[in-house]
């Protein structure tokens, strides 16, 4: 009697072999020289069935135009656009301490490419990594000082201080 474990190995080995049965016949398609768009290969007991689409736009020199876009398949003709980087929001800390208000921004991968904006009572940040673009835009609540945050940044963390106005001290 064979364990689970046993059962489990030999299929895994009829499995690689299969695959290295497959593999051995695509390379004596590829060899042949001339691909066929469709084809049937007998090896060993395995048998291969395969339909190849076009590999260009363009019809080949011996081929009719293809008129009928259904008759192409998955072939799409598309311009090539640049990848846009990934836009992603940082995880945001905010602290309200009595003097001034305290946000921290989680920016990994960073490694000085930001800029931080108080605009009236949004603090605007915008920082660039490699793929990655982190924006985010916080309403802050309370009267601050008409200045610009004070930035620090470490080990991926962006660290604004927004000085608050002093309050009135009643007589």
């Amino acid at each position: 009697m064979t364990s689970e474990n046993d059962k489990g190995a030999s299929g895994l080995s009829r499995i690689a072999r299969r695959l290295a049965d497959l593999i051995d016949a695509l390379g004596e398609i590829e060899q042949s020289g001339k691909l066929p768009r469709r084809g049937r290969q007998e090896k060993n007991g395995v048998v291969v069935e395969y339909s190849l689409g076009r590999r260009s736009l363009r019809p080949d020199a011996d081929e009719e135009p293809v008129a009928d876009a259904s008759a192409r398949g998955s072939c799409r003709a598309e311009t090539a656009r640049p990848r846009q980087p990934d836009l992603v929001e940082p995880a945001t800390d905010i602290f309200d301490e009595d003097d001034e208000i305290i946000v921290l921004f989680d920016l990994p991968g960073v490694h000085g490419d930001y800029s931080c904006i108080l605009d009236g009572d949004i603090l605007a940040l915008d920082a660039k990594s490699g793929s990655r673009h982190f924006r985010k835009e916080i309403l802050v609540q309370g009267e601050l000082a008409d200045e610009t945050p004070r930035l620090n940044f470490r080990n991926g963390i962006l660290e604004a201080r927004l000085r608050k106005r002093p309050q009135p001290q009643p007589s």
